[in-house]
């Protein structure tokens, strides 16, 4: 890339207010942190701080889990043992996200996943349910879609139930016994790893995510938790999950504005769609489209850009310094 064109790449970043240059950190973090609290008052608010009622003073000794990790692209299932704090993967299996590949209804979800984990459930009394999309866990442990990002379509899943059709589901095709399930993010499930992998003193431990989707979460104070009052008797604080995905005072440029309005959940997942797995290619594309109309390319290269198949790798190709021409 020549020095001219670094020169009008950047003036074209900066009109347009997409240029890294222009974000105040300072007034970011102080955003976030006002939308945080008025999350957990159950104020108006873009993040969800959904607690996860999770105590791990309360985990069994030892027995058998059937595990659900429902990703952004894959969905894993797998049964393990655990004893004195051991965890062994006795089986697993990986396949794409029903969804991910084309619209599929509730019914059809659940009957994938029956499907799916019926094979695994012999001696099995405990099941999780790891559910990477923003989902309010219950106090009894289940939890509820609230809505579906990354693209998923699964048709009526948002406001129901994740564990109990699920369990119905199973028993219907024969599984034995019945399994007392709980409902965790992905977020959730990075800070509990971290925190019994860690042997090093600190003082707190987040969950972090930057991968298809984003998303954070930490221990929360529970006496702030007014929207879960249930919350409290965990303890002096609770694992929240942030949805920090939906985070929507951060600031967008044209192209972000033109990719969610163009998203299947337009105003949804603003800070997710600036800067997750998911959304790279497609914005990079949005931004090309927007060098375009301001006559950045020639004539064939205009012509040839809108039906390029754009992916990940053109997007770290062109984050390289010296980025040569990825295009065919």
């Amino acid at each position: 890339m020549t020095m001219d064109a670094r020169k009008a790449a950047r003036e074209l970043l900066l009109r347009h207010s997409m240029h890294p240059e222009l974000l105040e950190l300072p007034a970011i973090v102080r955003d976030f942190r006002v939308e945080m609290l008025a999350g957990c008052e159950a104020k108006p608010s873009s993040l969800g701080m959904f607690p996860a009622y999770i105590n791990t003073a309360s985990a069994p000794a030892e027995g058998k889990v059937l595990v659900i990790d429902a990703g952004g692209t894959n969905l894993r299932l797998a049964r393990l043992s655990y004893k004195d704090g051991t965890l062994s993967i006795e089986e697993m299996k990986k396949r794409s996200m029903p969804g991910t590949g084309g619209a599929v209804t509730a019914d059809e979800f659940f009957r994938t996943l029956a499907e799916e984990l019926l094979p695994l459930c012999e001696e099995v009394e405990r099941a999780c349910f790891c559910f990477s999309y923003p989902s309010e866990v219950l106090p009894d442990g289940d939890g509820l879609a609230v809505r579906l990002t990354k693209e998923l379509c699964v048709e009526g899943l948002p406001g129901m139930r994740l564990c109990a059709p699920l369990e119905d589901e199973l028993v219907r095709l024969g599984a034995p016994g019945q399994r007392r399930w709980r409902v965790i993010n992905d977020t959730v499930s990075t800070q509990l790893c971290g925190m019994a992998q860690n042997t090093e003193p600190c003082d707190d431990h987040i969950g972090f995510i930057l991968g298809t989707g984003f998303n954070m979460c930490a221990n929360v104070d529970s006496a702030l938790l007014l929207k879960a009052p249930a919350a409290a008797g965990l303890g002096s604080s609770c694992i929240v999950n942030f949805e920090s995905g939906g985070f929507g005072r951060f600031p967008r440029g044209t192209a972000d504005r033109e990719l969610d309005a163009a998203s299947d959940a337009p105003g949804a997942q603003l800070v997710e769609k600036c800067i997750s797995g998911a959304y790279q290619a497609p914005l990079l594309r949005q931004t090309l489209l927007l060098a375009i109309r301001e006559g950045l390319f020639s004539a064939e290269a205009a012509a040839l850009i809108p039906s390029l198949s754009l992916t990940a790798a053109h997007v770290s190709a062109l984050a390289e310094e010296n980025a040569p021409c990825v295009f065919p």
